[in-house]
């Protein structure tokens, strides 16, 4: 997940994770944070990721008292540490904060909940789904889309197929979607909404947190 600092929630879906292995986990970091206040109360320092000022913010917002900044340093220099300090003072004045404690965790609670309804939902193994038959599928806003091909060349299970003669994106999400909603987030132009298969409700359109969904499938388990 990711953390709206400007509205200070979070924003996304959680994933599992827990390596640090530069900016392209920081969203899988954030998500292992929350997971793992969830089971402990000791404090948690923040790792992996933290090249910009709004990236240390999204640790303190879900309650890290610490954030680390290694790999931005060996990449840009000590430099980048006044850069980030300032952005995160920048930051807490234009939001009235005083201290760090006025808002230290305040997104906390509601991801925690996100949370908590993933888990409930999830059916897959990890990393990836054996099957991929996800219970939510992409659709594709036709007046919105342009043809660009993002989502083809972005999707690596060959589920979007551009098809410039007919004007129109096919897609082939039976057995190859897993649902990550990665080209909802893609899509330069946010054409692509992930639907529930079955009721046809909108789940993640890029806005705010995805919806929970519950598959038919799933009311055995989730009753047991």
């Amino acid at each position: 997940m990711l953390i709206n600092v400007e509205q200070e929630v979070p924003f996304g879906k959680f994933g599992i994770g827990g390596l640090s292995l530069g900016r392209a986990y920081l969203p899988i970091n954030l998500g292992k944070v929350v997971e793992t206040r969830m089971l402990t109360d000791a404090p948690i320092i923040a790792s992996g990721g933290v090249h910009y000022s709004g990236d240390a913010i999204m640790y303190l917002l879900v309650g890290c008292p610490l954030v680390e900044v290694t790999g931005a340093v060996f990449e840009n220099g000590y430099r980048v540490l006044e850069e980030i300090i300032k952005g995160v003072e920048e930051w807490m004045e234009r939001r009235g904060y005083s201290s760090i404690n006025d808002f230290i965790g305040k997104a906390y609670e509601l991801a925690a909940r996100k949370v908590s309804q993933d888990f409930i939902y999830m059916e897959w193994p990890f990393p990836f789904p054996e099957e991929r038959s996800s219970p939510v599928v992409p659709t594709i806003d036709a007046d919105k889309c342009n043809l660009c091909g993002q989502c083809q060349d972005f999707c690596l299970s060959g589920v979007y197929a551009v098809d410039m003669a007919k004007g129109i994106v096919d897609i082939n999400h039976e057995n190859r979607c897993w649902g990550c909603g990665a080209c909802v987030g893609w899509c330069p132009l946010n054409a692509i909404k992930l639907i529930d298969k079955d009721s046809k409700e909108v789940v993640w359109d890029n806005r705010g947190l995805a919806k929970p969904y519950r598959p038919e499938s799933w009311k055995d388990r989730i009753t047991k």
